[in-house]
């Protein structure tokens, strides 16, 4: 792991569907095992939102009639965990990376909440 930015870190997959996050993050962002992750695969990108963020955000701000639909949506997309030693397990239907590929972990704070971004690193070479 590297430390690339204030909130970006390279990372190297370990095994094929199976992250390891650093321990300074883990302490950073207060995660525990068991914390509850969804994933969103995007083209580039693989988002990846704290379930107890979603469940700290402003639900009073909703319409009493659009809040289930905003909980179905967050929990119909693949789940995951925080597991040991802040282990992340990503079905496969999302995690698309082999062991030993290079990833960028972008973290962007949103008030209190943190919304994670991992992309395929790059290199660029001069």
């Amino acid at each position: 792991m590297t430390e690339l930015l204030a909130h970006d870190l390279e990372l190297v997959v370990v095994e094929a569907g199976r992250l390891r996050l650093p321990e300074s993050l883990v302490a950073r962002l207060r995660l525990a095992e068991g914390d509850l992750l969804a994933f969103t695969p995007g083209a580039l990108s693989i988002r990846i939102d704290l379930y107890r963020d979603f469940l700290a955000d402003n639900w009073a701000a909703l319409a009493p009639a659009i809040r289930w639909t905003y909980l179905f949506d967050f929990l119909w997309r693949p789940l995951g965990a925080i597991g040991p030693g802040g282990t992340v397990v990503m079905p496969a239907e999302v995690f698309r990376w082999a062991a030993g590929a290079r990833l960028l972990l972008q973290i962007v704070p949103r008030g209190s909440a943190h919304v994670l971004y991992l992309y395929r690193a790059i290199s660029v070479s001069g």
